[in-house]
């Protein structure tokens, strides 16, 4: 079937999947804008129907609230699904991975998976964060708080690295850029298990504001560096107060994607740099 795709033209491959995309929904394979997480109930639960001695499971109603599958015994499952680079070894679906929960343990916590959406509960979609901590006790949020905190600091620490490597690839650009300025816009977040639960809210959602901040200058010096070599000569006489940064600027934001960073962002990373 590969060598088939291969003879395809561009063309033919986009309508190609286009076909398939629907033919799953008519299927009912694919009913949600989540293609991943659909694909992974559909294989996680034709395994288990498969397999010899697991329970058989079926589809969970629709709307059904953290609830994916259900056994004919009335157990109710959580399928988590994720997609990257590692062939799964269920399926040999490239880059397509599941993991079942037990309904009772993913809601107490005890599995890896917190309840739905917690440990993305101060990411940029604003998932309902009352909602994922509803029910919880005090000292639940403060530990679960703790972890989202620390998982945020180790993922800043990471950025920080990713920025200063963006930085050194423009340490030669024949324009001058104040990293300086760009940084003093960033905030140092620490905290201590003495602090009150709301205290360490605010600081998860100030760290998610940090990694945010992180990754859009992170993804415009690289767009920065990516401009460079196209910028033109300055022609003598030239109006342009500083020509060679005035394309840059522009390059900037006509080849930055605004899915990654919105185009008010950009103008304001660029000014600062300015």
């Amino acid at each position: 079937m590969t060598n088939d795709l291969n003879r395809l033209s561009d063309t033919e491959l986009i309508e190609a999947h286009s076909t398939v995309i629907r033919l799953l929904k008519e299927r009912g394979i694919i009913h949600s804008k989540n293609v991943i997480g659909d694909l992974g109930e559909y294989l996680a639960i034709k395994y288990y129907h498969e397999t010899p001695k697991l329970p058989k499971l079926q589809p969970a109603p629709p709307n059904t609230k953290n609830v994916d599958a259900l056994s004919a015994n009335g157990d109710r499952y959580n399928i988590k699904s994720t997609a990257g680079r590692v062939t799964s070894a269920f399926w040999g679906t490239k880059g397509l991975s599941f993991i079942f929960v037990p309904h009772e343990e993913f809601i107490q916590g005890k599995s890896y998976f917190s309840k739905l959406n917690s440990v993305l509960a101060w990411s940029p979609g604003k998932p309902d964060i009352v909602a994922n901590l509803l029910g919880r006790t005090l000292e639940q949020k403060i530990k679960l708080v703790i972890r989202e905190l620390d998982m945020f600091l180790t993922l800043i620490c990471e950025l920080k690295a990713q920025y200063e490597e963006a930085k050194v690839s423009l340490r030669q650009a024949p324009i001058r850029l104040n990293f300086e300025a760009l940084e003093r816009c960033h905030t140092e977040i620490s905290y201590t298990v003495q602090e009150s639960y709301p205290e360490l809210l605010a600081k998860c959602e100030q760290a998610r504001s940090e990694m945010r901040r992180f990754n859009e200058e992170i993804e415009v010096l690289k767009t920065i560096k990516s401009a460079l070599p196209n910028i033109t000569k300055p022609r003598e006489g030239s109006i342009l107060a500083n020509p060679t940064e005035e394309q840059v600027a522009w390059l900037t934001l006509e080849w930055q994607p605004k899915y990654e960073v919105k185009e008010k962002r950009i103008r304001e990373i660029l000014r600062t740099l300015a």
